[in-house]
C-alpha cells in the first residue's frame, strides 16, 4: 500500500493542496524527518537531560501504571485465546507484569521516554496473520532494536500515510474487540445482573472520559497534583470500564455459574487433559521458562515465588491445603514426564 501511495504521489494523482481530499495520503508529507535524522544513534542515560522528580506526575503515573497492568492482563488472555493456547496461569501473568516493570526501568535508564508494555494492536496482527510463534516475536524485537539504533530506518516508517495506518487500525481493533467480547461467552448473557454490569461498564468507559474533557473547569479549585490524578483516572477509558465492572460485579449478588467462573475453570481442565484424562505435558509446557525448568521443579522454595512456573497460588501456599497437594502432584508428574 505504501508503494501504491508513493506512485500516486510521484505522478501527482494525490493533490498538493493541503485542504483537498486525498492530500493526507501523500508519502512526502514527513520526508524532512528522514533527512534530518542521523544515520546511527544509540540512546544513553541523560540524553534528554537529568531526571527530575515531580510528586504530581509520580502520582499521575501510578494511575497510568495501574491502567497498563489491567490492559496487559487482558492482552495476555486474549493473545492466548487467539493463539489457541491454554489460558495463562497466575504465575505467567505475574511474570509478565514483572518483566514489563523491569523493561520500563531499563528503558528509563538508557534515556528512552517510552514505556515498554504489551501492545493490544499486535494481538490483532496475530489474529490476522495466524502467526503466533514466539520466535517471530523475538525476531521482530531484534528488528525494532535495529531500527531504533539506525534512525534513518525508523524515520522511514514515519512516511507511511495516515490513511494506511487508519485502515490497519480499523481491522486490528475490530478483530481485537470481537475477540475480547468473546470472553463473555462463559457468563450468562441472559442474566439481568450481567447485562447491568456489562452495560454500565461500557457506558461509563465510553461516556465519562469525553465528559471530563469538556468539563475540566469543574476541577480547577482542586490542588494541581490531585487534579492531575483525577484527570488521569477518570479520563482513561480502560480504567473506568474495568473499575466500574469490578465494583458492580462484586457488589451485585450472583452465582458462580451466572458469573461464568465455572465455565472459565472448565477451560483449564479441558485444555490440560487429553481423551484418557491424563495430563497433557505439551500443554503444561506452554508457559515454562525456556531453560532451567528441571532445576526449578526440584526447588521447593520456588513453589512460593509468585512468578515461578511452579507457583502454588495463594490458596496452595496454605499449609496442608488440598490445592497445594494437587499442585505438587502435578509438578512431580510433569517432572517425571520430562525425564521420560
Amino acid at each position: 500500500m505504501w508503494l501504491l501511495c508513493y506512485i500516486l504521489t510521484v505522478t501527482n494523482v494525490f493533490p498538493v493542496d493541503e485542504t483537498a481530499y486525498g492530500y493526507d495520503a501523500r508519502t512526502d508529507l514527513r520526508t524532512e524527518i528522514m533527512y534530518e535524522a542521523p544515520w546511527f544513534s544509540i540512546p544513553y542515560p541523560g540524553k534528554f537531560g537529568l531526571p527530575v522528580f515531580n510528586t504530581a506526575m509520580f502520582v499521575g503515573m501510578i494511575a497510568g501504571v495501574l491502567t497498563s497492568i489491567i490492559e496487559s492482563i487482558g492482552d495476555y488472555y486474549t493473545c492466548a485465546r487467539i493463539a489457541g493456547a491454554l489460558p495463562p496461569p497466575p504465575s505467567a501473568v505475574n511474570r509478565g507484569i514483572l518483566l514489563e516493570g523491569i523493561d520500563c526501568i531499563l528503558a528509563i535508564l538508557v534515556g528512552s521516554g517510552f514505556g515498554v508494555t504489551s501492545c493490544s494492536q499486535n494481538i490483532g496482527v496475530i489474529s490476522l496473520t495466524k502467526v503466533g510463534s514466539r520466535r517471530v516475536v523475538l525476531v521482530a524485537g531484534i528488528m525494532l532494536i535495529f531500527f531504533g539504533c539506525f534512525s534513518k530506518m525508523s524515520a522511514f516508517v514515519v512516511t507511511v500515510p495516515d490513511p494506511i495506518i487508519g485502515a490497519a487500525f480499523i481491522v486490528l481493533f475490530a478483530v481485537l474487540t470481537a475477540v475480547g467480547g468473546s470472553n463473555l461467552q462463559y457468563a450468562d448473557l441472559n442474566s439481568p445482573r450481567n447485562m447491568i454490569v456489562m452495560g454500565m461498564a461500557l457506558f461509563v468507559g465510553l461516556a465519562l472520559p469525553p465528559w471530563l474533557t469538556d468539563n475540566q473547569d469543574l476541577f480547577l479549585q482542586l490542588d494541581s497534583g490531585l487534579r492531575q490524578v483525577i484527570t488521569a483516572l477518570l479520563g482513561n477509558n480502560i480504567f473506568m470500564a474495568c473499575f466500574t465492572a469490578l465494583i458492580l460485579d462484586n457488589l451485585m449478588p450472583g452465582t458462580v455459574e451466572e458469573r461464568g467462573l465455572v465455565a472459565w475453570r472448565q477451560v483449564f481442565e479441558d485444555s490440560g487433559s487429553d481423551v484418557d484424562g491424563t495430563t497433557n505435558a505439551m500443554t503444561l509446557k506452554t508457559y515454562d521458562l525456556p531453560f532451567g525448568m528441571s532445576y526449578i521443579r526440584k526447588c521447593k522454595w520456588a513453589y512460593y515465588i509468585p512468578f515461578s512456573p511452579t507457583f502454588l497460588g495463594m490458596d496452595g501456599c496454605c499449609s496442608g491445603s488440598s490445592a497445594k497437594k494437587d499442585k505438587k502432584s502435578s509438578v512431580f508428574t510433569h517432572t517425571e514426564q520430562d525425564h521420560k
